[in-house]
């Protein structure tokens, strides 16, 4: 799910690295020649620069408008990932807290504010929310404080704070922080040895792997803990301290944990 959406952003990202990349190299061609210096260039394309040039703008007015249009893309792709980012935690956490009431206090408050905010919305004449109906907005907070059936979190309840890059709708769902690094890792039994820092580890758990030099992560479980050759079920760490993992995914050497801490 996660991996979905990192290999489109990046993708997003190295398309606009492509066309600044591509607008250098005609700027180049275009005011190097005009400059008198010489650019081999076929016929065939001098015959088309020729044909452009009177549509041209001049250099700097380029640079200007090419840097502004990356910045507004860079930011559009940016604040598209974090909605996707969001919504797609927000389907996941229904299933890691099966109660309502066990979400963290702050989640569940955004949640009612937002129910709020969008029934206020539904009352306008014209809204962005007219897919909507008061019924559905209301569903995932009624099943969730009554418990007749699955709730679900409506992600246009917390994406409706209209906040820069939603920087405190990501805050409200909890905090990811860095709690170890895969120091070892044996093929057989699929297995390896992670130095963490102080955290409780319980056998299900889930946790990110992140691989520093592919930008790739993924979402596992940890299937089994040893501690000192001994396998538990929970442990509460120390700074520093090794741990045997095996997860429900093959992993390797050198990736770093990461977890996801909702309380």
């Amino acid at each position: 799910m996660f991996q979905n959406i990192l290999e489109s952003i990046k993708i997003n990202i190295n398309t606009v690295r492509s066309i600044i990349k591509t607008n250098d190299k005609l700027m180049n061609i275009l005011f190097s020649s005009s400059a008198g210096i010489k650019t081999e260039i076929s016929e065939e394309t001098k015959l088309i620069l020729n044909t452009a040039l009177p549509e041209i703008p001049k250099l700097r007015e380029w640079r200007i408008y090419e840097h502004c249009a990356a910045v507004t893309r860079l930011y559009a792709i940016y604040e598209n990932f974090v909605e996707e980012l969001i919504s797609n935690w927000l389907i996941i956490l229904p299933d890691l807290y099966p109660q309502y009431s066990d979400l963290e206090e702050t989640i569940r408050e955004n949640h009612q504010e937002g129910v709020g905010k969008l029934l206020i919305e539904l009352k306008k004449k014209k809204s962005r929310y007219e897919h909507l109906s008061p019924e559905k907005v209301m569903q995932g907070l009624f099943y969730g404080t009554t418990g007749e059936k699955k709730y679900e979190l409506l992600p246009d309840a917390f994406l409706i704070q209209e906040q820069n890059l939603r920087r405190d709708t990501k805050e409200s769902l909890g905090q990811i922080r860095e709690v170890g690094k895969i120091t070892e890792w044996f093929k057989t039994p699929d297995a390896g040895v992670a130095v963490v820092e102080e955290i409780k580890l319980s056998v299900g758990n889930q946790l990110f792997l992140v691989n520093e030099k592919t930008s790739c992560c993924y979402l596992v479980a940890i299937n089994s803990i040893q501690i000192d050759g001994k396998p538990v079920n929970d442990v509460q760490t120390t700074t520093g301290m090794e741990v045997g993992l095996k997860f429900d995914l093959s992993a390797k050497k050198g990736l770093r944990l990461f977890q996801l801490k909702v309380e």
